[in-house]
């Protein structure tokens, strides 16, 4: 069978509109949203903080500092609950790299 997509609107990567035995709200969290305007601006506000990371990585010159780093991420991990929960174990999971090469290069 051919699989449609969809675009999601804030963050632009395509997802599956069906999928056998995957509940419709897991691939859109939209609809499970009780106050949908309180929940899109936490998606909002965690986009453009994840964003911010992302630029300031790249761009900071002299590169952002690791402690930054773990700060940033973990402030990112702890507000990804409610419709933000799908990306809770991904930066946990980031956080810990980052503690991981703060402690490896904090060694040299």
């Amino acid at each position: 069978d051919k699989v449609k997509y969809r675009k999601d609107k804030l963050f632009g990567f395509e997802v599956p509109t069906k999928c056998p035995d995957v509940p419709d709200d897991v691939l859109d969290p939209a609809k499970s949203w009780g106050d949908k305007d309180e929940e899109m601006e936490a998606v909002v506000t965690f986009h453009d903080q994840a964003e911010a990371l992302w630029r300031d990585t790249l761009s900071t010159d002299p590169p952002l500092d690791v402690d930054q780093m773990v700060v940033r991420l973990t402030k990112l991990r702890d507000a990804s609950t409610g419709a933000l929960g799908q990306y809770h174990a991904k930066l946990d999971r980031g956080v810990r790299s980052a503690e991981e090469f703060r402690t490896q290069h904090s060694q040299d």
